[in-house]
């Protein structure tokens, strides 16, 4: 093996698994792989914004076949989608807004923006 072969390159999200594995583990064991991977200290904000998306997600993927991402890097953006949902071919995005207690204009849009970000990198390939 060549040193080359060693090098590690970004993860694309800091969990992934099929839908079916992530309905039946326990939140902990999907919020412990998302603290693992994040590249910076978790405040409780940040991990309480987790659990309440893996209980949204969890009760919304029941019966889905198809991959989970959380936390899914676009690493030509600097940016990280907070969930994205492969089901043959479809490719849903979401940006949760745990807390917010108003929407913006631009939440939309920010979805939308992270969409075509992906298929942009799809195109490349």
């Amino acid at each position: 093996m060549t040193e080359n072969d060693h090098t590690r390159l970004l993860p694309r999200a800091y969990y992934s698994a099929p839908a079916a594995g992530f309905l039946a583990s326990p939140p902990e064991t999907t919020l412990g792989f998302l603290v693992a991977n994040s590249e910076m200290a978790v405040e409780p904000p940040q991990r309480d914004a987790w659990l309440q998306e893996i209980a949204i997600l969890k009760t919304t993927l029941q019966g889905l076949d198809g991959t989970l991402f959380l936390e899914f890097n676009i690493p030509r953006m600097g940016r990280r989608i907070d969930a994205v949902v492969v089901s043959g071919a479809m490719v849903f995005v979401i940006e949760f807004k745990v807390g917010e207690k108003h929407f913006t204009r631009a939440d939309p849009d920010q979805a939308w923006d992270y969409a075509l970000d992906l298929r942009a990198g799809s195109m490349r390939r």
